[in-house]
């Protein structure tokens, strides 16, 4: 099984060291972004879990609250997990208000990284939509386009006598193609398509 990957942005360094070693425990990967160029930089990658230091929005997103932060951050990554780690002092309206605006989850600081991690894999689990059997191998026209899914690697059938020559996808580029041929002559709702391509992990 794919190990999950979880980023956590927060200005405070000396967190960062207790979130990767208790999420190294838990058998996931981690990345901790100190800064809005990481932060950014860590969203491009592919990642299950967001943990997010609400005091921290203003320095890493540039936004005017937390609850606007998490708001944007959801519209973004409708499949995600997002974390918000609130102060202790944090009023109910304060979790509430962070929930309603699409917070999987509010956890006050300082986190217990080691139990935040374990709920991170119960989160993660819940959010995902259930899975369906992958083929391994999809083709249109036969042959003239293979996707290899478990390697995310597309082929388009080349002159004869010459190999197929690969051809380079994104992330999504491959998910759209793949869901387009997997689902060959049948009709899919918009909304079952948008579930598979977008909010597939």
């Amino acid at each position: 099984m794919e190990r999950l990957r979880s980023v956590f942005a927060s200005a405070d360094l000396s967190l960062a060291g207790f979130f990767k070693s208790a999420f190294r425990d838990s058998g996931m990967d981690g990345m901790a972004a100190h800064s809005a160029g990481e932060f950014r930089k860590a969203l491009e990658e592919d990642f299950d879990a967001l943990l997010l230091d609400a005091s921290a929005v203003g320095e890493l997103m540039g936004s005017n609250s937390a609850e606007e932060a998490v708001s944007g951050l959801r519209k973004l990554y409708p499949g995600k997990v997002i974390i918000a780690l609130a102060d202790n002092a944090s009023s109910s309206g304060d979790v509430v208000a962070l929930l309603n605006a699409g917070a999987s989850e509010v956890v006050c600081k300082p986190p217990r990284f080691r139990v935040l991690a374990e709920q991170v894999k119960s989160l993660v689990r819940f959010a995902r939509p259930a899975a369906r059997p992958v083929r391994s191998r999809l083709s249109l026209d036969d042959g003239a386009i293979v996707l290899d899914t478990p390697a995310r690697r597309c082929f388009l059938r080349a002159a004869s006598g010459r190999a197929p020559e690969e051809v380079r996808l994104t992330r999504n580029e491959f998910r759209i193609l793949a869901e387009l041929i997997g689902n060959k002559g049948k009709m899919v709702s918009y909304d079952d398509f948008s579930q598979e391509v977008w909010n597939h992990t």
